[in-house]
């Protein structure tokens, strides 16, 4: 196989030598020099002599008599930004994601570019454009900091998302300008502005700055539940951990008749609490009773990050649960004694050992589970059976009696 040996260079960089078969286009050697130079082809040149290749060019037809070709290699963003004007949508993006590949190396021509997209017809265009912002620009840039909260506003969500993922990288957290600039959104008529609004601030705003705490417990009685639930979002992030204030509008939260604004309210709350603290350990235990399968189970798996292993008083009050009204409930708190209660714990296998018998089936077999994970291996189910029955204390039954009230 006939080879040509292609020799290409650009100025102020070291030539780069190819053997390749004398058969090969001109496009191919574009690529290869895009992974050697992170320069994707659209953005490159080649001159062979006074003639501008061809990407369909090839190889041995353009050497004549030699079997050597000499490449001079030119980097140009001019028919690509031409193209990101006049071309399809599906051009535009693509020259957009090119530039995200070529980074900082675009320079102010690609920013302007990528900036001017934020208004293109096309809603993934400007997704990509907003995405490709913290890679074009450098950190501070102006220009990429207000084509991004102009995006917080977009007629479009996937727009708006990508404009809230967005604004960490171009911003420091703590940014005292960019939160200034988007406070006063979260109190917008526009649900949708609000909760991005909210979303952008649990990106940036600072632990324990007062303002925004301030501004963001204001937005957990909003009237639509996905602005609440994105307010209890931020909070987890602009809140200290012990904060008062942040905790009882948390605790309130709890209640809340949206099932998601109670999960992310749970989560929120252990995270703005010490550990050990009765009011997260209170709002997780309550959430084995959640009226929604995944706050139950979401419940089940942070109940470790409130209480010690073993913590008595803990497992007592998770016992309690397993004579609740509802299966579903007794379930998650058997679920949740295998993960706090500590081998052969009395209380925990006194209360696994009553559910053997519970009336509703998948209570049953998790029990049956918890009996394997709570006893010794010595200890079969039969002999969990046959041992002395538990009565719950005249204490622990007026507790369940006002639980079931």
């Amino acid at each position: 196989m006939a080879l040509t040996k292609v020799i290409l260079h650009r100025d102020d960089h070291d030539p780069l030598e190819l053997d390749l078969p004398a058969s090969s286009q001109i496009e191919k050697v574009k690529e290869i020099y895009a992974e050697h130079s992170l320069i994707p082809s659209r953005f490159q040149s080649f001159s062979i002599g006074s003639e501008v290749a061809k990407d369909a060019d090839i190889l041995g037809k353009l050497c004549f008599n030699s079997s050597t070709l000499k490449v001079k290699v030119v980097f140009s963003l001019e028919d690509a930004l031409r193209d990101l004007e006049e071309g399809s949508s599906e051009t535009r993006e693509r020259i957009i994601g090119d530039l995200v590949k070529l980074g900082q190396m675009g320079g102010d021509a690609a920013v302007v570019a990528v900036v001017g997209r934020l208004a293109d017809a096309d809603t993934h265009v400007r997704t990509a454009a907003v995405k490709a912002l913290s890679t074009v620009s450098s950190q501070g840039d102006e220009r990429a900091f207000n084509a991004v909260l102009t995006a917080l506003g977009d007629g479009e969500e996937e727009v708006r998302q990508a404009a809230v993922s967005t604004f960490s990288s171009i911003v420091d957290r703590g940014n005292d300008r960019a939160i200034a600039k988007v406070l006063p959104r979260v109190k917008i008529q526009d649900k949708d502005i609000r909760r991005v609004a909210l979303q952008a601030l649990a990106q940036v705003a600072c632990p324990g700055d007062e303002r925004t705490v301030t501004a963001i417990i204001a937005r957990m009685k909003d009237k639509d539940a996905l602005v609440r639930q994105a307010a209890v979002q931020a909070l987890a992030e602009a809140a200290t951990v012990g904060h008062d204030r942040a905790i009882c509008a948390l605790s309130c939260c709890l209640s809340d008749k949206y099932e998601y604004v109670r999960l992310v309210a749970v989560e929120a709350l252990i995270r703005v609490t010490e550990r050990g603290d009765d009011r997260a350990l209170t709002a997780v235990t309550n959430g084995l009773e959640d009226t929604d399968w995944y706050v139950r189970r979401m419940a089940v798996k942070k109940l470790t990050e409130v209480m010690d292993i073993g913590d008595a008083d803990a497992i007592q009050t998770i016992c309690l649960r397993t004579q609740h009204a509802e299966p579903d409930v007794r379930r998650a708190a058997l679920e949740a004694l295998c993960e706090v209660a500590e081998m052969e714990d009395e209380q925990a296998v006194a209360a696994v050992r009553l559910c053997l018998d519970d009336p509703d089936e998948l209570v049953r077999r998790v029990a049956e589970e918890a009996v394997e994970i709570l006893c010794e291996p010595v200890d079969s189910l039969e002999k969990a059976k046959s041992e002395p029955v538990y009565v719950p204390s005249p204490f622990i039954l007026s507790l369940l009696e006002e639980d079931h009230d």
